[in-house]
Parts: structure tokens; C-alpha cells; sequence
């Protein structure tokens, strides 16, 4: 006891209680910086976690930017592609259908030694020995059986159709060209029913049919055939 009477020193323990007062303050202030480093790590892991999910959805951005570019590039050669071909293909197409007019035209007027063209801008002209003659050149009749061998041709070509509908095909015709028409469009290939729409007789015999309309006091009736 009187060993650590001789040993104690006031002043010593004031000062070793200063420094543990102060370490203690030390240690708060270092626990309170550990716990804000804590939450800063904690919001930097999910900040790097937010950027790797926006860079990996970058690059899936960036991959289809790059397919659309490629495929905006496949679609832009072949626009340009059929646009340099359309010319091309019109011209292939007025052909066929030139074709299949002429032979439908030859089929209407029963005379295969007229030979039907439809040109590429749509002209119609009949050649003859030689001699060619233009839609304005032809008579009616002639008008009227060119024009049928087109619009024919071209329901066959373009759509598929195989029905068709005749209004007063056998206009500004004379006897002999309507009795011709009416035996000729009968056996025209390639379609299925053929609907006429006339005033005249002409084709009654030929078709399988008939449906007359009769005006009686102005109101217009279907008559019993």
C-alpha cells in the first residue's frame, strides 16, 4: 500500500484519464467515419451495380442499332435494286400481256393474221401485213375487241381473276362483227364465267343463262326466260 502510495502520481492519472478521454472521442469519431465509408460502399456497390445493368442494356442497344443498320442497309439494296429493275420488269411484263392479248384478240375476231401490240406506254396497235396502225386508227369494232384482248389479258396476268364482266361489248359493231364476237368470246380460254351485260340479242344463243330486264311503267323488272 504504501508502494503505490510512493508510486502514485496526480498528475500522471490526470493526464492518463485526458488521453483516454481523448482515444475514447477518437474511437467515436472513427466508428462514425467506418459507418459513413459503410453506407458510401453500400450506395457505390448498387451504383456500379444500376451501370453494369445500363451498360449491359447499352450494348444489347448498341447490337440491335447494329442489325438495324445492317438490315436499313439489305432493304435500301433492294429498293435500289427493284428500282433500277422496274423498268426492266415493266417491260417484261407489257410483253406477256401483249402476248396474251394478241392471242385473245385473234380468239375474238377469229383472224390470227391481225396481230395485237400493247406497248410500254400503254399504246395499242394493230400490225397487218406489215402495216401498223394505232388505236385511233382502228374502227369501232376493232377498238372495241382490242381493248376487251387487253383488259382480258391483263385480269388474267395481274390478278388471277378468271371472271369477267362485258358492258355492251358489242357496241359501235355490225351484225357480222356482234354474231363473231358473241361465237369467239364463248370459247376464250382461261376463265371461269363470263357475265354480259347488252341490249341486244346477239348473245343468247351462246349463253348458258339469261337474265332479261323489262321496263314496264318506268320500274324495271326481271322477265322470265
Amino acid at each position: 500500500m504504501r508502494e503505490t502510495e510512493a508510486t502514485y502520481s496526480e498528475e500522471t492519472c490526470i493526464r492518463l484519464e485526458a488521453e483516454c478521454s481523448h482515444l475514447s472521442s477518437e474511437q467515436t469519431t472513427l466508428n462514425e467515419r467506418l459507418r459513413l465509408q459503410r453506407e458510401h460502399l453500400a450506395s457505390a456497390e448498387a451504383e456500379i451495380t444500376t451501370l453494369r445493368d445500363t451498360q449491359a442494356t447499352l450494348g444489347q442497344a448498341r447490337a440491335e442499332q447494329a442489325e438495324q443498320e445492317a438490315l436499313e442497309q439489305r432493304v435500301g439494296f433492294v429498293r435500289s435494286t427493284l428500282r433500277e429493275a422496274g423498268p426492266y420488269i415493266t417491260r417484261v411484263r407489257v410483253q406477256i400481256i401483249s402476248r396474251e392479248a394478241n392471242l385473245i384478240f385473234g380468239e375474238i375476231l377469229n383472224n390470227y393474221a391481225l396481230r395485237l401490240a400493247w406497248h410500254e406506254d400503254y399504246e395499242i396497235a394493230i400490225e397487218s401485213q406489215g402495216r401498223q396502225r394505232t388505236f385511233r386508227q382502228l374502227s369501232g369494232g376493232e377498238q372495241m375487241s382490242a381493248a376487251l384482248a387487253v383488259r382480258l389479258a391483263l385480269l388474267k396476268q395481274m390478278t388471277g381473276i378468271d371472271v369477267a364482266f362485258f358492258d355492251e361489248p358489242t357496241s359501235n359493231m355490225d351484225g357480222e362483227r356482234r354474231d363473231n364476237l358473241a361465237d369467239q368470246m364463248m370459247n376464250i380460254r382461261g376463265f371461269s364465267q363470263l357475265f354480259v351485260i347488252s341490249h341486244d340479242d346477239t348473245f343468247e344463243r351462246s349463253t348458258q343463262n339469261i337474265i332479261r330486264i323489262t321496263k314496264d311503267n318506268g320500274v324495271s323488272q326481271r322477265e322470265r326466260v
